[in-house]
């Protein structure tokens, strides 16, 4: 995907944000955050603007390794950037904390919600369930099941086991 990428202009091709979209997604198919990361950011050079769906495959890119730093960066960029985040990008930030053993700062991504408008899906809280569940958090873990039910958010097969395995 690199070098299909830094071809199309020589083929007379559109680069658009779907197609550094695309690009991002093949990074995230083979495990590849570095040139993701490199493409997300090529892109205001490019004058593309990053959108939700660029910065949340590049954070989910990130999962693979013990990249959680990477993929917070990424979080706060787009915030800084003014692009407004969506349940993907938040549960792919919150699952690559959990990878990289920080439950309690997956938690805390989760509980700042309130002050943004993010809806997070069972995915979402499965993912911080997951995360506090590595680390040893049960307590918080129990108390994620009483945030679903005050956000009106149904708990599956894969939050109580989480839940219990915590």
């Amino acid at each position: 995907s690199t070098s299909l990428l830094r071809i199309l202009p020589e083929l007379s091709a559109t680069i658009n944000v779907i197609t550094y979209g695309s690009a991002i997604s093949a990074c995230e198919s083979a495990g590849q955050w570095r040139p993701a990361i490199s493409f997300l950011s090529e892109m205001p050079q490019a004058s593309i603007a990053p959108n939700a769906i660029t910065y949340g495959a590049s954070i989910c890119t990130c999962e693979g390794g013990d990249s959680w730093r990477v993929a917070l960066t990424l979080w706060r960029s787009m915030w800084k950037s003014r692009v407004a985040p969506d349940d993907f990008a938040l549960t792919s930030v919150i699952s690559t904390c959990g990878k990289g053993t920080q439950g309690q700062l997956a938690l805390d991504l989760l509980t700042s919600l309130p002050e943004v408008t993010i809806d997070p899906s069972a995915v979402t809280y499965n993912a911080a369930t997951s995360a506090l569940e590595k680390c040893g958090l049960w307590q918080h873990a129990l108390s994620l099941l009483e945030l679903m039910s005050e956000a009106d958010v149904q708990p599956d097969v894969i939050t109580y086991s989480a839940a219990i395995s915590a």
